[in-house]
């Protein structure tokens, strides 16, 4: 038998669709888009789900960019007729690229709700692509599908699947409520607040003041919030370098000697993963502090409360929040404020501060602009709470992270904090805090 040299019609055919294949050129027929976007064939993982619980995923090594050709095809089942599957996904980064005149879409990965709307990556001038939320109907399921081409990648997804028996807006405030009971967290001591004036004793009763020494003996200054009785919740860029840090609970004025506060050293930390201060956009700054032993709840140290996984699409963009801290409370003031300082601002939505910060703001991040008066935070405020009073608790939504520093902590300018509630998994997982849903 002789040998033919080259290849046959069918073999050339097979050639060309495994080369489309790997460059990602083969479009799915419901797309309507340039075929350079994934293909979608993977096999689907079911997962039932109960009421009242919550199931967390992401893309394949979130935040970390998700490899080429990713695809991931997910089938969740409620496990009760009446219960209703409602998905929150808090951080979407996928890759595109849009002729914005044209209005096409040159290449996208995708994430898609089937029959509930597709998800790509940012266009060029987009500010916001989280949170998305979709609702299934009670007893049905609700797919989720997750696919990538071979060109470029970005950060990916991350989401929450939750099952709710009653799935209504009252519903679900009122079980992030009795969430919050639950956890007795968040309790002020007194209820009065006064903007950019001394804090009340008490008034905050899970603010913490650090004092962190560092490695090339330094000192940072910080602030931070009691989580539990061995956790402080602060940024990740008050632990850089980090050697021990002098922690200060129950405080008002940090020069004097408090009956009330407590005073106690630590040197474990843990900062996140994909923290570095190298990277301009100052993601995932956040960062926790474990003390030695448990400290004592008094009326003057209490826990502060975490977002609900029932709140997680909440943005309170334009709602009234409040900061504290014991930094700078003006221009040239040398070193912070020995007393406790708080202020009322006004919660901006991420599109009006991406017009201030285009590079630092994404779905992990949320700013405010000060309320009636001039209050931001500034140096030595850094690791504090953006926080909103609701039920007569208190709730944490930003730690923060930047200001306007180079503008002498402009008021005029938005500070920018790290959003909570992306990183309810992350601080469970490292706390061992339980977070349940209701």
């Amino acid at each position: 038998m002789g040998v033919t040299s080259g290849a046959g019609p069918m073999e050339r055919r097979s050639q060309l669709v495994t080369l489309c294949l790997l460059l990602g050129y083969l479009p799915r027929p419901s797309q309507f888009i340039f075929p350079l976007t994934g293909l979608g064939l993977c096999q689907p993982r079911v997962t039932e789900v109960q009421p009242g619980q919550a199931v967390y995923l992401s893309s394949e090594n979130y935040p970390l960019t998700y490899p080429r050709g990713a695809c991931q095809r997910h089938v969740f089942r409620p496990a009760r007729a009446n219960t209703s599957l409602s998905a929150v996904c808090t951080d979407v980064d996928l890759d595109s690229l849009v002729v914005p005149w044209l209005n096409w879409r040159v290449w996208g990965d995708f994430l898609a709700f089937p029959g509930r709307g597709t998800v790509y990556g940012r266009e060029w001038t987009q500010c916001e692509t989280a949170p998305l939320r979709v609702d299934g109907a009670p007893g049905h399921e609700l797919p989720l599908e997750f696919s990538a081409n071979y060109l470029l990648q970005r950060r990916g997804y991350n989401c929450v699947v939750r099952a709710i028996e009653e799935d209504s807006l009252l519903s679900r405030q009122l079980g992030a409520l009795r969430h919050k009971e639950n956890r007795d967290c968040g309790r002020p001591r007194v209820k009065r607040i006064i903007d950019g004036k001394d804090a009340k004793p008490g008034q905050y009763p899970f603010l913490v003041y650090t004092v962190t020494h560092t490695s090339d003996d330094r000192k940072v200054y910080c602030a931070g919030t009691l989580l539990d009785q061995r956790f402080i919740l602060t940024a990740a860029h008050c632990l850089d370098g980090a050697v021990w840090t002098h922690v200060t609970l129950g405080a008002h004025d940090v020069t004097a000697a408090e009956g009330s506060s407590v005073v106690t050293n630590a040197t474990r930390f843990r900062q996140h993963s994909q923290w570095s201060i190298q990277k301009f956009n100052r993601e995932h700054d956040i960062g926790l502090i474990e003390l030695s032993k448990p400290v004592k709840y008094t009326p003057y140290i209490q826990p502060i409360c975490l977002p609900s996984v029932l709140e997680l699409e909440e943005q309170y963009d334009n709602q009234e929040a409040y900061i504290a801290g014991w930094g700078k409370t003006y221009k040239n003031q040398h070193g912070g404020s020995f007393i406790l300082q708080s202020g009322k601002v006004r919660v901006l939505s991420n599109c009006e501060c991406y017009a201030s910060w285009p590079y630092h703001v994404t779905p992990l991040k949320i700013c405010s602009k000060p309320g009636s008066g001039k209050q931001t935070h500034c140096y030595g405020d850094s690791g504090g709470p953006l926080m909103v009073l609701t039920g007569g608790r208190w709730t944490q939504i930003g730690i923060s992270s930047f200001t306007a520093a180079n503008q002498a902590c402009n008021p005029e300018a938005p500070a920018g904090y790290t959003r909570v509630g992306p990183y309810l998994s992350w601080i469970q997982e490292h706390t061992k805090i339980p977070l349940p849903m209701l």
